[in-house]
Order: structure tokens, then sequence, then C-alpha cells
């Protein structure tokens, strides 16, 4: 996958008039990236930084390149993920979106591309990780699968990921709620394309049915970092007796409903266990399973 996604870099264009820098942080891999990004640094049409980081998590390979960032002293930085590939345009567009909307966060398309599988269209419908708004849309949610925002309002408020969502995910959408609450207007770049390979292990509706779960999982651990523990637990509370009321009156006729109801039943259920979970400190570590080559 990581070859992949340097092969698309090859032939990025860049906004006029800006250095443009690449980060590219390991984290425990199962190979040796150092010598596959070397193999491209020639071809890539910026200047690459490597860097490795010891301690195990997504989160702090966020801050790493986060933090690295802010040092050489970048006005911008733009996420993606070692499973996409980008379109040439895509930092252009996401530049030239966050200029025309005075945006501090330009959330781009993520196109998603499935393996062959049973139920693929209702698969895709509910699968998670992209949005279906046009360009310069508000948004409350930005993640890091294709994202560009300024630095400015980082660096004045010292923001970081939070090392609480480092197992159950979530830290990119409660970093970005963060400087949304700071000020900072989220919008949405249509035409800022990255192509996500989904692998055959989350391309079943048995997976997005689990981040549903997760879902509910770490809404409680954010309504706890933003709220305080009251004010989560009375919002945990209110949720999960209004769904177990639904879900255990449904809970016989599931199977005879159509599926689009049956899952956005499930949905709610799951989402409502996830937080009752949270909220009984059960533990859930998403990232303790990798997915893809």
């Amino acid at each position: 996958m990581l070859e992949m996604v340097l092969e698309s870099l090859v032939h990025l264009k860049v906004p006029e008039k800006t250095d443009v820098q690449m980060i590219l942080c390991d984290n425990g891999s199962l190979r040796e990236t150092k010598e596959i990004v070397q193999g491209f640094e020639k071809r890539l049409p910026f200047k690459v930084i490597f860097l490795k980081e010891e301690a195990t998590g997504i989160v702090y390979m966020r801050n790493r390149i986060l933090e690295k960032a802010i040092n050489i002293g970048a006005a911008f930085l733009a996420f993606l993920d070692d499973d996409e590939e980008v379109d040439q345009n895509w930092l252009v567009r996401l530049d030239q979106v966050r200029v025309k909307f005075s945006a501090q966060v330009v959330q781009g398309n993520v196109q998603q591309q499935f393996p062959v599988v049973p139920n693929l269209d209702l698969l895709t419908k509910f699968f998670p990780g992209s949005f279906d708004k046009n360009t310069g849309d508000e948004l409350n949610d930005a993640y890091t699968n294709n994202v560009l925002f300024d630095l400015s309002l980082v660096r004045l408020h010292g923001l970081r990921f939070n090392n609480r969502f480092n197992l159950t995910g979530g830290s990119d959408s409660f970093f970005f709620s963060q400087l949304k609450e700071k000020g900072a207007r989220i919008v949405f770049a249509k035409d800022a394309v990255v192509t996500e390979t989904i692998p055959i292990s989350r391309a079943n509706i048995e997976w997005v049915l689990f981040r549903f779960y997760r879902n509910g999982y770490t809404k409680y651990l954010m309504d706890v970092q933003r709220l305080g523990k009251l004010v989560a637990f009375r919002r945990a509370i209110k949720t999960v007796y209004k769904a177990f009321k639904e879900c255990a009156f449904n809970k016989k006729t599931t199977a005879m409903q159509p599926q689009d109801e049956s899952i956005l039943l499930q949905k709610k259920c799951l989402r409502a266990k996830g937080t009752f979970h949270a909220l009984m400190g059960i533990p859930f570590t998403e990232y303790d399973v990798i997915h893809g080559d």
C-alpha cells in the first residue's frame, strides 16, 4: 500500500508559490519502510522527511508528524493515509477551496474502492469514511484520511491529538472538533480526491456494524474530555436508555425487516452498546488489528 500511495504522489501537482515537503512517519510496520521511501525520493516533486516513531499507536504517529511540521515552520499541514492514492490535483484543489471559502480546515473527498464481495450495494451505502457533500459545504467533522488545515490555531492553543484515543480510534475527529470550538471553519472539497483501497478484512457488513459500536464508545470518551464526567454520564444514560427500549422491542422482528431498516436499527443499538461499555470502563482496542498489506 505504501508503494501505491508514493507512486501516486510522484505525479502530484503543488500549489503555485508554495514550498511543499512530505513528512512520512513509520510506526511499527512489519517491513522496512525507509528503503521503500528512499526508492522514491528522486522521483517525488518535493523533499521527503522520514521519521520513525517508536511508541506504538496512531496518536503518537500523528503527533510526531504534527510536531515536526510545526518545528520546520509549516503554515499548513495536509494528512492522508497509507492505504490511499491521490489524484494529481489533490493538494491544489484543497488549497483552492481553503482560499475561496476562507477555511481553516478543508476535508477532501475519499472515494472507496471495494473488492468484489457479497452485499456490495449495502456495504457501500453504510461504509464509513466519506462525505456526501458539495464543495464549500460546512462540516462538523474532519478526518486525517484527506484533510488540509491551518497550523496557526494549533500553535496558538497548543493542540495535539489526544492519547486517550490511541487504541480506540477517534483521535482525529476529536482533534478537529477542538479546532472548530476554537473558531476554525471546516468545509468540504469534492474535487480534492483520494482513493482508498478497502481491504477484504473490512469489506463486510460485520465490520461496518463493529464500527457503529466503536462510534458509540468513542463518543462517550469525547464527551468526558469536552464536558466532564458528570455531563457525559447523564448524556450516556439517556442515550442508552432510549436505545435499549427500542432495541429490546424490535429484537424479535429485526430479521423480518428490510435490510436497510435492519442495519439502521442495529446501528442505533450497537452505538448504545458501545456507549454503555465505555461508561462501564470495559476495554476496547480497535487498533490492535492491522488491516491490509
